[in-house]
């Protein structure tokens, strides 16, 4: 609630790993993990319900539209679907036994999802039918975001981008210039865009991906760093987590096993400050 100054504890009533959070409001937000956990929460984080998903697989990512209308992928290509804020979630047919890593939505029913071996399925009906869409790639895809309902771009494997322009009917590789997994990527604006992965690897692009430009970080962090997620709230206050471990680090000396890292932005994207670390926790 202070921009990241300082970041409270929240009692999720599970021990089971989290992967994915969605709030499409201040106050209502869906959490997602292994094992078919689902936690809802109606009062900004100070209590989470678990909500019963009807299956044990691993569940990787949600994303709701509104507060009402929801939507969950996972392994073994399952896709959940919920239109009353999560008391009740119907799976979808996907025809798929691939990963699916992360889903984005335009609208109630204008959404991608992407995953393993280079799948992409495209919804125009809120999921009552997803079709397969041609990346050109079997490489894993780890995450995507839309801008309207015919551009997006999708990262993944090995420096891996790709964007497309009329829905996902086609697929433009563009230039990274790196060669680590790629893990997420967020826009500030339409044209504007930061993707984050392995390696200390931040990529910003002002201009939708014609061109991405390599960021540095302040030196004396270490080495080692993973970034895993990426957002932002609004076209200037952006937010990077991700782990460090530190018993892989020889650059630094610590009784430490592991350490998170959380990243703001205040100018979208331009430029990245450390936040004081929040625990011990991987992000």
């Amino acid at each position: 609630t202070n921009g990241g100054a300082k970041w409270n504890r929240q009692l999720s009533g599970t021990n089971h790993m989290l992967y994915s959070a969605s709030f499409p409001d201040a106050n209502t937000g869906t959490a997602v993990g292994e094992f078919g956990t689902i936690l809802h929460t109606a009062d900004a984080g100070k209590t989470w319900i678990t909500q019963t998903s009807g299956t044990v697989n691993r569940l990787n990512t949600v994303s709701f539209s509104d507060a009402r209308t929801g939507t969950i992928g996972g392994e073994n290509g399952i896709i959940l679907h919920t239109k009353d804020g999560g008391v009740t979630w119907v799976e979808q047919p996907s025809s798929t036994s691939a990963w699916f890593t992360d889903i984005s939505f335009t609208s109630a029913n204008v959404g991608t999802i992407v995953g393993s071996y280079g799948v992409v399925y495209r919804t125009t009906d809120g999921g009552n039918t997803w079709l397969l869409r041609t990346p050109g790639t079997r490489l894993p895809l780890y995450s995507i975001q839309l801008t309207d309902p015919l551009r997006g771009t999708t990262v993944g494997y090995s420096g891996l981008i790709l964007r497309t322009t009329d829905g996902g009917s086609t697929w433009n590789p563009q230039i990274s210039a790196t060669r680590v997994d790629l893990n997420a990527i967020a826009f500030a604006d339409p044209n504007t865009a930061t993707v984050i992965g392995g390696d200390k690897t931040i990529l910003r692009t002002t201009n939708a991906g014609t061109s991405w430009l390599g960021q540095t970080i302040p030196t004396g962090f270490g080495t080692n760093m993973v970034f895993s997620g990426v957002c932002f709230g609004d076209s200037k206050t952006g937010f990077i987590v991700g782990k460090k471990d530190t018993l892989r680090d020889t650059s630094i000396v610590t009784s430490s096993f592991r350490e998170n890292l959380v990243w703001r932005s205040t100018n979208g994207g331009n430029s990245w400050s450390r936040l004081p670390p929040v625990n011990r926790s991987w992000l």
